[in-house]
């Protein structure tokens, strides 16, 4: 993976409350083609090549957990030994609450924990703890983003629904599917785009990325200095693939270097921004899916 397909899977990624993306919606491969002026034919022969290695694994849309009713937060388990982690992962990935797991180098792994809005999220995370075997738990992020800003009718959601697993499908299939015009689901994705219904993201896993290090960065801010800080990152860190929410408690990106030392470096680097209490690098094992 070189700059040109970082640059690619960067426009790919849209989020409404990110400073980067305002003013636009989320690009499809052809959008992203005009805008990096490349030619179309490059951009998804890129596209199917990462997707061969298994680095992009397709275009995926999120709906604002209150348009989906679900609850998620992002955990980092601890476990005290390489079987005890092998052990607690399996176990972890056989629970339909947790939806992928980010295994890194060393005893820690990244969980997002989802439920539905009537359920115990607290519960259900002392459960995954037990069941995992895990030494220790720590909290990482809420996902509460993007917020939503206006209203969102059963058409809406049957579109969204329609888009979740291929953001870039053709909006004539998708109009068949839920049964209006092409027009209709084109107005209506302009409206749910304004109202911060979604957020898009390509399914990216760093683990099979060759050629350079792999790592998330993970830095944490105060409350007080938690929306500059994060602003701050993106200005610091442009090269970034996937960047969390804004609001999110840490703040994490995905990145590449090409040896430990440039990990090392980019550490440095968000340490020294304002207001920054914490910053760690960890170097991605393996994206599991569940």
């Amino acid at each position: 993976m070189d700059a040109t397909d970082a640059a690619i899977l960067r426009e790919l990624a849209w989020n409404p409350e990110d400073p980067r993306h305002r003013g636009r919606g989320y690009l499809r491969p052809w959008d992203v083609a005009k805008k990096l002026k490349l030619h179309r034919n490059t951009v998804v022969r890129r596209l199917d090549a990462l997707r061969a290695t298994g680095v992009y694994q397709g275009t995926h849309l999120y709906p604002s957990p209150e348009v989906s009713g679900i609850r998620m937060a992002l955990y980092e388990f601890a476990f005290a030994s390489a079987p005890a982690k092998a052990a607690g992962l399996h176990r972890l990935r056989l629970d339909p609450r947790v939806q992928e797991i980010h295994d890194f180098l060393g005893d820690l792994a990244w969980v997002p924990i989802a439920v539905a809005e009537t359920d115990s999220l607290e519960k259900a995370v002392e459960e995954l703890h037990r069941e995992s075997g895990a030494r220790s738990l720590r909290f990482l992020s809420t996902w509460d983003w993007p917020r939503l800003q206006g209203p969102v009718s059963p058409l809406d959601r049957r579109i969204l629904e329609a888009l979740h697993e291929d953001a870039t499908r053709a909006l004539s299939e998708v109009a068949e599917e839920v049964g209006v015009t092409a027009k209709t689901v084109r107005l209506r994705l302009k409206a749910l785009q304004r109202a911060h219904a979604f957020t898009v993201l390509p399914a990216v896993s760093l683990a099979r990325v060759r050629g350079c290090v792999a790592f998330v960065l993970a830095v944490a801010f105060t409350p007080e200095t938690r929306a500059a800080g994060h602003t701050a990152l993106l200005d610091a860190f442009p090269e970034a693939l996937l960047v969390s929410g804004p609001r999110e408690e840490t703040s994490w990106l995905f990145l590449t270097s090409p040896d430990t030392a440039g990990v090392e470096a980019c550490r440095e680097r968000a340490a020294a921004i304002p207001g920054a209490t914490e910053a760690r690098a960890l170097l991605v094992k393996a994206l599991l899916d569940c």
